[in-house]
């Protein structure tokens, strides 16, 4: 009797304890049980008590447990990392390398080769070593018409983030235009607040000034003017194609014919070139003068069109007085003179600071600046805040008429130091000097940092210091990430492989981009995800 009582007590807690269908697998490679896994190369791995009961199968490729946190594991029995690269299951459906099954009974399988192009499945999308990536939305639906998430061609790709240039260049957007963005297109970027972005073929900003600009007053653009008044004044298709900038004072063309605007968006027209010269009228008759064949035809087609033009009666016959015909022709003569040289619309002005013409500048205090003859011819219009040219080699004025230099361009010095073409010397007596192909990349140099040809722009801080960008890594409370490796507050270091760090393209706050397409994100306290 006892002994069937003991019997029964056995049954009893045998029952109790939970039951498995495999609770374990033993395998090439090693034994995975309910307590861990032992592998083969004699590591161990042991499970928790909590990961243990929530186990429900245990199979060759993995562990599914209840709470559906499952383990994939290679033919090593080693786990899969970044599990949720594998797939993910939530209310709305799972997802997963051969597709996506929806709660609400829709599937979408996918092909052979996207699955193999996969790199990792996240919660909002899937990304690829091809760049083709898939954005999902809130019920697991591909996001259609991809390029409004960004695109990738030869030349670089775009994305909410920035813009990862062929050429290594990169321009990271900051977190307000990234929430401002509608959609990303091969020529461009919309956002919400309008001021929308157009991207050239390599890439870069078309800067929009360029392209014209709107103001209370009216609105500037490649087909003409529109002010607030209601009028218009529509550009000719061959001007317009001459056009090469727009700016808030006036247009700039590759022909030089360059237009002063008002502030009220009207063009700034000089003087007619009639009366600029009172005698010009009678240049048509210096036009017969020099151009019979003649001196008598000349004298006589001079007599008549003069007669024609102010009803002279002096030279109604070719018989008149010998002396009135030589005056005549002596003033004919000096008139043809005059009118073969060139006429100007504004030849000049005089203001309280100075003179300017064509010769040159006499300032008010004394001073002479002489035009040489080449910059002279050169000149079209002379205003009184500069002098346009020919060849665009404008000269702008101060109001003392002293030439601007343009010392953005060329450079500048202030109390931190000095920035040029050929480096930066600093008031601490350190110098940055640069190379000389950097120097010959030099576009424009400002008090805020370098803009250059290839887009390797530089950012300075207040004491000249080159800003290191944020892509070549950061430095933060948690500690800090760079190309060589990542080192945190606690001391812990992550050091990168030589092949890891040569294939980083940037470093970003939540993670790295690489041009294999194996990115890594990070968590807050800087561990791989």
């Amino acid at each position: 009797m006892k002994f069937l009582i003991l019997v029964s007590a056995l049954l009893a807690a045998a029952s109790a304890l939970p039951t498995y269908s495999n609770p374990g697998w033993v395998v090439p490679a090693g034994s995975i049980g309910l307590s861990g896994i032992v592998r083969r190369d004699g590591t161990i791995e042991g499970f928790t008590g909590d990961f243990t009961r929530d186990i429900v199968a245990i199979g060759p490729s993995g562990i599914v447990t209840k709470s559906g946190a499952n383990v994939q594991l290679d033919s090593n029995l080693h786990r899969v990392r970044r599990a949720y690269y594998a797939g993910f299951t939530r209310p709305e459906g799972s997802v997963g390398y051969s597709g996506i099954v929806r709660a609400d009974g829709t599937v979408d399988a996918f092909s052979g080769d996207f699955s193999h192009d996969i790199v990792a499945i996240g919660p909002s999308g899937i990304v690829t070593k091809s760049g083709k990536n898939v954005q999902l939305d809130s019920n697991l639906h591909r996001v259609r018409r991809a390029y409004y998430a960004g695109f990738t061609r030869p030349e670089g790709s775009v994305g909410y983030s920035g813009i990862v240039r062929a050429d290594g260049t990169v321009d990271a957007f900051s977190g307000d235009f990234s929430h401002d963005i509608v959609a990303i297109g091969p020529s461009g970027i919309v956002t919400k607040s309008g001021k929308n972005v157009q991207l050239d073929n390599n890439l870069h900003r078309v800067r929009r000034d360029y392209a014209g600009f709107t103001r209370p007053e009216g609105s500037v653009g490649y087909s003409g003017i529109v002010r607030a008044d209601g009028t218009v004044d529509a550009f000719s298709g061959d001007f317009s194609h001459d056009i090469v900038a727009i700016g808030a004072s006036g247009i700039v063309t590759k022909s030089g014919k360059n237009v002063q605007l008002t502030s009220g968006l009207y063009r700034v027209y000089g003087r007619p070139y009639n009366q600029s010269r009172p005698w010009a009228s009678v240049s048509n008759i210096i036009q017969v003068l020099v151009g019979g064949q003649r001196w008598g035809q000349r004298v006589y087609k001079a007599q008549r069109v003069w007669s024609e033009t102010h009803n002279s009666t002096l030279l109604q016959h070719r018989q008149s007085s010998p002396a009135v015909m030589t005056f005549l022709i002596l003033v004919s003569a000096l008139l043809a003179a005059a009118s073969a040289l060139p006429t100007y619309s504004n030849p000049g002005w005089v203001v309280p600071a100075g003179s300017i013409g064509l010769s040159g500048i006499v300032r008010r205090d004394g001073t002479i600046e002489g035009f040489t003859g080449d910059f002279t011819r050169d000149i079209v219009a002379i205003g009184p805040s500069g002098i346009v040219t020919k060849s665009g080699a404008n000269v702008q004025l101060d109001s003392n008429l002293h030439r601007v230099r343009r010392a953005y361009y060329a450079g500048f010095t202030r109390p931190e130091g000095s920035v040029g073409y050929s480096g930066i010397v600093r008031a601490d007596g350190t110098v940055d000097a640069f190379s000389g192909d950097f120097s010959h990349d030099i576009v424009a140099i400002g008090p805020s940092g370098i803009v250059t040809k290839s887009g390797k722009n530089v950012q300075l801080d207040s004491n000249l210091h080159r800003v290191r960008r944020d892509y070549a890594g950061f430095t933060r409370p948690e500690g800090s990430v760079g190309y060589s490796g990542i080192v945190r507050a606690d001391g812990t270091v992550d050091a990168f492989s030589g092949d890891f760090s040569h294939d980083i393209v940037a470093i970003g706050a939540s993670g790295i981009v690489t041009k294999s397409g194996k990115n890594v994100q990070l968590t807050s306290g800087l561990y791989r995800v």
